[in-house]
């Protein structure tokens, strides 16, 4: 199912989905961001962990493209873009954002991997 209207509210730093049945989701840009489908955040396939964003506090949308029929494609005012956001992803990250934000914040508190351990993973 794809929204009928799609808008950022800048000062609030929201995403606002509004869908056929007049449903709203809000998201948040920052859970946006560290949520991003990218393999950069997502990592790269098994074995391959992502990159956990730092920086987020104030991170903004600063642009939206449609991509077909299925997805956004968001960029960031921390210059990351490539991202491509489904409608059903959008839905999961909405009705899941609590947990996701605690699951970032305690990512936020492991200590990284060293690129040597990175590429024992590979």
């Amino acid at each position: 199912m794809r929204p009928v209207r799609i808008e950022y509210r800048s000062k609030e730093q929201i995403l606002v989905l509004e869908w056929p049945d007049h449903r709203e989701e809000h998201i948040p840009a920052a859970l946006l961001r560290v949520c991003s489908p990218s393999a950069e955040v997502q990592g790269h396939g098994p074995g391959s962990p992502g990159v956990v964003p730092t920086h987020v506090d104030g991170v903004s949308i600063v642009a939206m493209e449609p991509v077909g029929a299925y997805a956004i494609k968001i960029h960031f005012s921390d210059g990351h873009h490539t991202g491509i956001f489904s409608w059903s992803y959008l839905t999961e990250l909405a009705g899941n954002k609590d947990q996701l934000w605690e699951e970032y914040q305690n990512a936020l508190l492991q200590p990284p991997i060293p690129k040597a351990d990175k590429n024992l993973l590979e």
